[in-house]
């Protein structure tokens, strides 16, 4: 229901997506809306949450320039293999384009191993390119962008390695 909710004021608006103030606000009335932001990243939409409007603004970048939908994550160094892992609950699943028919495998969990909600835990494919891209907090005037490739995925490390999250991309 989360999903037909936002898309009906996504399509009656006009608008290019959502940015959900917070996921806990969803929780309260019901539910979270998780796979819902999955699904409409999947379409082309914005869908980010925790009320991140630089992740929304990245997501719109990634989906204006490249035809591709955005990762919001979590950032976490991972300081002995040089890497960054980045993690949340909600990625898309067509991550080599929207017009691509490859999806990402995924599977559906809990949140925060709580045995409530729902949320989509995809495996990113290893070796795959990824641009990696911050617009830092209002009243800062700089842009932070860079490339690496996708190291390990959700099913190299342990769940939740990084807060809780259940998708973890390592790059």
């Amino acid at each position: 229901k989360h999903y037909l909710t936002i898309r009906r004021l996504i399509r009656v608006g006009g608008y290019h997506g959502v940015a959900l103030a917070s996921s806990s606000d969803l929780c309260l009335r019901g539910g979270w809306g998780c796979v819902a932001l999955s699904r409409l990243m999947d379409e082309g939409f914005v869908g980010a949450c925790e009320g991140d409007m630089a992740g929304a603004r990245c997501q719109f970048l990634t989906l204006s320039l490249f035809d591709l939908p955005g990762f919001m994550g979590n950032p976490a160094p991972e300081t002995v293999n040089n890497l960054v892992i980045h993690s949340h609950f909600t990625s898309a699943s067509k991550l080599r384009g929207l017009h691509d028919d490859y999806r990402a495998p995924f599977v559906l969990r809990d949140l925060h191993n709580t045995g409530s909600g729902v949320a989509m835990m995809v495996e990113w494919p290893k070796g795959e390119r990824a641009t990696l891209m911050d617009i830092p907090h209002k009243g800062v005037n700089s842009f932070v962008i860079g490339a690496g490739a996708v190291a390990a995925n959700t099913k190299d490390m342990p769940q939740p390695p990084c807060g809780g999250c259940r998708t973890s991309v390592a790059f």
